[in-house]
């Protein structure tokens, strides 16, 4: 049986993190979360079960649990999963200050 090694041909990056009030929140973005997050939005309308859905899937359970210990207000916690979202889709964030694309070589905490 033939064997292909495809490593080298695989970009393999670490996911991008959030920086919450001091708290570094790693956003997944794994192939199986974008074909999930492209399943949630394709109606297009993003009600609070779609978000929460959303939230569920991109945040690991301690992450999870380190924004629920900020006690956002619900429009910044609905901030933090649409910067997941924007993140996830694009890669980066667009209009923030310390905005990086991948490959810059700044690090994740000036995001």
């Amino acid at each position: 049986m033939a064997k292909f090694d495809i490593t080298d041909k695989l970009e393999l990056a670490e996911d991008p993190v959030l920086v919450i009030k001091g708290k570094e929140i790693s956003v997944n973005t794994d192939a199986v979360v974008m074909l999930k997050l492209m399943d949630i939005l394709n109606d297009g309308e993003f009600t609070v079960k779609k978000m929460q859905e959303v939230y569920e899937i991109v945040f690991s359970a301690k992450d999870r649990k380190t924004i629920n210990s900020l006690k956002l207000k619900v429009n910044d916690w609905r901030k933090v999963v649409e910067s997941a979202i924007e993140l996830i889709s694009e890669g980066t964030l667009s209009g923030d200050e310390g905005e990086t694309e991948p490959g810059e070589g700044q690090s994740h905490t000036t995001t």
